[in-house]
């Protein structure tokens, strides 16, 4: 299981951000949410 708060990057979009939720299934798909980096100062 990958923790909160870790980089990730998407595989198919090559999106990069910091994953902040997951969903765990009983199918064993889990998903995680990715959210974009803060700029600097802000």
């Amino acid at each position: 299981m990958i923790e909160l708060g870790k980089k990730a990057r998407d595989k198919i979009s090559g999106f990069e951000g910091v994953i902040t939720g997951r969903a765990q299934y009983l199918t064993g798909c889990d998903q995680y949410v990715l959210s974009p980096a803060a700029k600097n100062g802000g």
